[in-house]
C-alpha cells in the first residue's frame, strides 16, 4: 500500500539533535522561507528481531539528481511511480544494493564509530554552510498544533520513515510499496575562487534499511541507472 503523504523536503537545516533513548531518532531542523520541519531519522532498529543497515555515500551520483535540483523548496508531494519527478526506489532505481550497507551498533563508545556519529559528522557539516541543502525522501506528518517536542517551533510538522519503504514482512508490511524509500541528501555547492570552480558540488545519499526486509524486486527494464 503506498503511503499516504510520501514525497521529498528540500530545505535548509539549521541544528540538529543526536539520537538517544529507547527508540532513537537523528533529528533535523530544517526551514524552508520561515516554515519550520523535523526530519527524524531511525539509528538504531525496535528491539529484535530486525538489525538497522546503512550506507553513507559521500561522492554520489545518479540521474535522479538532476531532478532534485530543478525542484522548489519546501515540500513536494511525490506519487509513488517512475516518472514522478523525485520519487525514489533502492531496487528498481538502482541507487543500491544491499550489499553495501553495512550495520553498525547506533551508540558505542569512541568517535566516529557508530551511525549516529558518522551521520553527524555530514550533518554537522552542512550547518556549518550557509548555502548547503537537504533532500529528505519520506512521509510527512503533522501539522499538528502543538510545540516540536524535539526543537519547539509550532506547528510540528516534518518527515519521517526516512528509510527504505519496501520488502518488510510482519507488522509493517502494510506500508510496502514501489517508488516510495526514504532518504536523506545533502548537496553541497562548489567552490569558486577566482572565477574559478576549485570544487564541484558534492552531494551525500544517507540510505537506511532493515535487516528483516526483502531486496528480491528485479529492476524494470528501461529503469534510471547510476
Amino acid at each position: 500500500m503506498p503511503l499516504e503523504r510520501y514525497g521529498v523536503l528540500k530545505a535548509r537545516p539549521i541544528a540538529s539533535r543526536q539520537g538517544r533513548g529507547r527508540a532513537p531518532h537523528y533529528h533535523i531542523h530544517a526551514i524552508d522561507h520561515g516554515e519550520d520541519y523535523r526530519v527524524s531519522i531511525a539509528v538504531r532498529s525496535a528491539p529484535a528481531p530486525s538489525q538497522l543497515l546503512y550506507l553513507i555515500d559521500d561522492r554520489f551520483t545518479h540521474p535522479v539528481l538532476a531532478r532534485l535540483r530543478e525542484l522548489p523548496m519546501g515540500f513536494c508531494g511525490q506519487p509513488s511511480r517512475p516518472d514522478a519527478a523525485a520519487a525514489l526506489d533502492y531496487v528498481r532505481g538502482q541507487m543500491l544494493t544491499r550489499a553495501r550497507m553495512s550495520a553498525l551498533p547506533w551508540d558505542v563508545p569512541g568517535p566516529d564509530e557508530d551511525f549516529n556519529e558518522l551521520l553527524h559528522l555530514w550533518v554537522g557539516r552542512a550547518l556549518r554552510d550557509e548555502d548547503a541543502l537537504i533532500y529528505a525522501f519520506g512521509e510527512r506528518f503533522g501539522p499538528q498544533h502543538t510545540p516540536d517536542p524535539h526543537f519547539g517551533f509550532r506547528p510540528s510538522t516534518g518527515i519521517y520513515r526516512v528509510h527504505m519503504n519496501q520488502g518488510s514482512v510482519g507488522a509493517h508490511d502494510e506500508r510496502d510499496g514501489a517508488w516510495q524509500d526514504g532518504a536523506l541528501m545533502l548537496w553541497f555547492p562548489p567552490i569558486i575562487e577566482q572565477g574559478r570552480t576549485k570544487l564541484a558540488e558534492r552531494w551525500v545519499a544517507v540510505f537506511v534499511a532493515f535487516a528483516s526486509q526483502r531486496w528480491d524486486s528485479e529492476p524494470e527494464p528501461g529503469m534510471l541507472t547510476p
